[in-house]
């Protein structure tokens, strides 16, 4: 198939989830005090849900407390017109299960920033997941 100039393809949550988990960072956003906050962070994905570690006390923390955030990612290269966008909402929560936190901490992942000794995990619950390409024809 030829795609003309801006053709969007819509992509299923499958697709939405595995360009979640090859691009090397996300952003996420959620509620801090009474405002929308958005900060990227370096992530995992594990079974369909989103894990990344922040200290308990950061801003970050605020994502599981107040549970409901959004995740986006995307990717674009200008000189070809090509990217894709995803967007997937969820709950997030801070793991405590001692099972979910062995696996995690035997997966090869490194934090953006790296968290003190106290670090903890956050996952995400993704509960809708929704995404689009974009493409242009090859020249």
């Amino acid at each position: 198939m030829t795609l003309g100039t801006g053709d969007l393809r819509v992509l299923d949550g499958d697709r939405c989830l595995e360009l979640l988990g090859e691009v090397a960072y996300i952003r996420v956003a959620f509620v801090r005090g009474s405002m929308p906050a958005v900060m990227p962070v370096s992530h995992l994905l594990l079974d369909g849900a989103i894990y990344f570690r922040t200290e308990p006390s950061s801003q970050l923390s605020a994502a599981a407390v107040h549970g409901l955030v959004t995740v986006q990612a995307d990717w674009a290269e200008a000189r070809t017109r090509r990217g894709w966008s995803v967007v997937a909402h969820g709950r997030a929560s801070f793991v405590g299960d001692a099972r979910e936190l062995e696996r995690l901490e035997a997966q090869r992942f490194e934090p953006w920033v790296l968290p003190e000794a106290d670090g903890c995990w956050v996952r995400i619950d993704v509960h809708e997941v929704s995404g689009g390409e974009i493409a242009s024809p090859r020249r």
